[in-house]
């Protein structure tokens, strides 16, 4: 093999790596010199991108459209920059090309770091050092109006106005909030709880996770620590220096504790002692770097472990726990639900990832059983993700499904926020039978089928665009028509979907204020009234 052919190869695997770590590059490609990755955000051809250059520079980058030409472009790409330096905080290299020549076309605004390609050691570091910031470049990209304009069209739409443009995706990145808080909730002036202090060994924490005492949700939330992050996080116990304490919170349904927070800390003492990673990152002292736990779960027989000593200090650090339990007995009526809304607001509160928690992530964490099962389940049917794309990093795919699981069984109750209903709606229905998680999965993945079937991938969404007013009206005036048909037609469901579309009784609750309850109801009935007629 050539020393030409060997980099080529060398960057094939690389590129390999990307797309097994990150799920948005699962089904990407690089172009054909396995160098550059890029992706259009809208019709002008701004783009966001990964370019690994030479043996020593690696580049995220937002890019400008060549076509553009305006005061008000160049505007919004000097405003990208600052906040790329703003969310930053300066830890990373950022390049601004053009920026000093007064350019206005083509100008690249990203990070950069270097790399050693060679450096196969090295390469779980890029890679969770790509997934971190690319995910920050993605929000700045949708921050910044280059998403919002990828359909011109769509600017007509009253959807777009301000009081409901929360509830639009862009693709699949955009944050999906609750479209109105208008009409919240109040929060209780109190909450029946109380506290106690817990310290464990690593190696009892260690114990008590892998038997499930402790629970670990399967998915980062916020962001996962880079090796780097991780590292001086185990290091930090090797010296003996002062950690963060851990919230955790009994699980009324099972006696078990949930992390609030402090998940990347046990999941990184978890991974470390399991071999998962060696310890890495330019402030690593040099006789820890490259250090696994132990030879039992290290790499190869040649691999560097920690000295005996160092093993035994990190074996022996004592992590400081605080556990949340509720103040009154289970013969009280306030016993699940004030409960679960305290801890709730413990979630968004305590946790210290840098990155607010969204809304689903918390439910998944508290209260995974059969439902949260059955939704991660179907988030994997193959019509679904045709329908909506890629996969969320904040699992608003997820919280789509959920959201069309409570509607289409107790849409009649719903009252807003939407965010509090699907709270409760799946901490009443955590357990759910199996018959009864059956009936569901069957229903929605036959929606799912039959919507991609008869109006293609771009099935839910108004343009490009996913809206929650035409993903309500869809998959449940869909799921309505199966129900009430042996055997559906094609013609005939497109027919009443534009039927209803030019319906008076329709309209009122897609135009605005879209999840106030006499809005939802409407919705919800006159779509499944039309289809199931």
């Amino acid at each position: 093999m050539t020393l030409s052919e060997e980099k080529e190869h060398q960057m094939q695997e690389f590129w390999e790596l990307l797309r097994k770590e990150i799920s948005y590059f699962s089904n990407e490609k690089a172009d054909s010199s396995g160098r550059n990755w890029s992706e259009n955000l809208n019709e002008d051809e701004d783009k966001i991108g990964i370019y690994l250059g030479n043996p020593n520079n690696i580049w995220l980058y937002i890019k400008s459209g060549s076509s553009k030409r305006c005061d008000d472009r160049t505007r919004q790409m000097q405003e990208c920059s600052k906040q790329i330096r703003k969310k930053t905080d300066g830890k990373q290299s950022i390049y601004d090309k053009g920026q000093y020549r007064g350019e206005r076309e083509g100008r690249s605004i990203g990070l950069k770091r270097t790399w050693e390609r060679e450096n196969v050691e090295e390469w779980p570091e890029i890679a969770n050092w790509v997934k971190d910031q690319f995910e920050l470049l993605r929000e700045i990209a949708i921050e910044f109006p280059f998403s919002r304009f990828k359909n011109r069209k769509l600017a007509n739409l009253k959807c777009m106005d301000d009081h409901v443009k929360e509830s639009i995706f862009e693709d699949d990145d955009t944050e999906l909030e609750d479209e109105s808080e208008e009409d919240a909730v109040p929060l209780p002036n109190w909450y029946s709880i109380s506290s106690y202090g817990w310290d464990s060994d690593i190696k009892e924490l260690v114990r008590r996770l892998k038997l499930g005492d402790i629970f670990v949700p399967t998915f980062h939330r916020g962001f996962a620590w880079s090796l780097s992050e991780k590292s001086l996080f185990i290091e930090s116990l090797i010296f003996g220096l002062p950690v963060p304490s851990t919230f955790l919170v009994q699980d009324l349904e099972t006696n078990n504790l949930n992390i609030v927070d402090g998940q990347q800390r046990l999941v990184s003492i978890r991974d470390f002692l399991d071999g998962k990673f060696a310890l890495t990152g330019e402030n690593i002292q040099d006789e820890l770097k490259g250090c696994y736990f132990s030879h039992a779960v290290a790499r190869s027989d040649r691999s560097k472990i920690l000295s005996f000593s160092d093993a035994r200090n990190l074996s022996e650090a004592v992590l400081h726990f605080i556990i949340i339990k509720p103040d009154f007995g289970q013969e009280d009526p306030r016993f699940s639900n004030v409960y679960n809304q305290a801890v709730i607001q413990m979630f968004h509160r305590l946790n210290t990832s840098g990155k607010s928690i969204k809304a689903h992530e918390v439910r998944t964490s508290i209260f995974h059983g059969r439902l949260d099962n059955l939704i991660r389940e179907l988030n994997e049917h193959s019509a679904w993700r045709e329908l909506f794309g890629k996969y969320h990093p904040r699992l608003k795919d997820m919280e789509l499904i959920l959201r069309f699981i409570a509607l289409r069984e107790d849409h009649e109750n719903y009252k807003p926020p939407m965010s509090s209903f699907l709270d409760n709606f799946m901490e009443r229905n955590r357990e759910m039978s199996e018959e009864h998680a059956k009936s569901v999965g069957q229903a929605f993945r036959r929606t799912a089928t039959f919507v991609k079937e008869t109006l293609g991938e771009g099935g839910l969404r108004s343009g490009k665009t996913l809206t929650t007013p035409r993903f309500d009206t869809v998959m449940n005036g869909f799921d309505s028509y199966l129900g009430s048909r042996s055997e559906p037609s094609m013609e005939e469901v497109v027919k009443l979907l534009r039927n209803m579309e030019k319906d008076e009784d329709y309209k009122w609750p897609v135009d605005e204020h879209i999840n106030l309850a006499d809005r939802v109801k409407m919705r919800i009935q006159r779509a499944r009234t039309i289809f199931g007629a």
